[in-house]
């Protein structure tokens, strides 16, 4: 009896383990093509904004930030419509909205402790590397009829931990636009 028990009760459970690693799913991918012939304006594409120097003793505790200078970015020949920016560039680990500082091409050190964040005119951070959610906060425009936008945004250095270290703080974002 233990002979044929023994097999049976394999069968059994091997069946069962079989059934719970099998899994059934659907992936519904939506979106369309746009024949949009929006464009950004020349001044807008390969930007450098200088944010300052600053020393370490600004950042005297985690999430102190300095003085944000101002950018645009400037879109035209767009339909009507509403559009967002979408940010991508290396951040730092467990800060979607920090971008990661280096040396980037200087000489010395990069510095640590901070990052680059991104906002609005009132401060607002945006996500960057993200967007990968309908709520994501990502800058945002209604075009009219005249096919132009503007893009007011502000970039600062964030602290993220404590100590933050002298050195370089440059880095580099892409952006894309997508439209609504």
């Amino acid at each position: 009896m233990k002979k044929v028990l023994l097999p049976v009760l394999a069968l059994v459970l091997s069946a069962n383990a079989y059934h719970a690693m099998a899994t059934n799913g659907t992936i519904i991918f939506t979106g369309k093509i746009n024949s949009s012939t929006c464009d950004v304006t020349a001044d807008s594409k390969n930007k450098t904004v200088y944010i300052g120097t600053y020393p370490t003793s600004n950042f005297d505790e985690i999430g102190a930030f300095t003085a944000s200078k101002g950018f645009q970015i400037s879109l035209t020949g767009c339909e009507a419509g509403d559009y967002s920016l979408r940010f991508e560039g290396k951040t730092v680990p467990n800060h979607f909205n920090l971008l990661s500082v280096s040396s980037d091409g200087a000489a010395g050190p990069a510095a640590t402790g901070v990052g680059i964040e991104i906002t609005d005119n009132n401060g607002k951070p945006f996500a960057i590397a993200d967007g990968t959610d309908s709520s994501d906060d990502v800058p945002k425009a209604t075009i009219g009829s005249d096919g132009t936008a503007v893009f007011n945004l502000k970039a600062r250095y964030r602290s993220f931990e404590k100590p933050v270290k002298g050195g370089n703080a440059n880095a580099t974002s892409t952006f894309s636009i997508e439209y609504k």
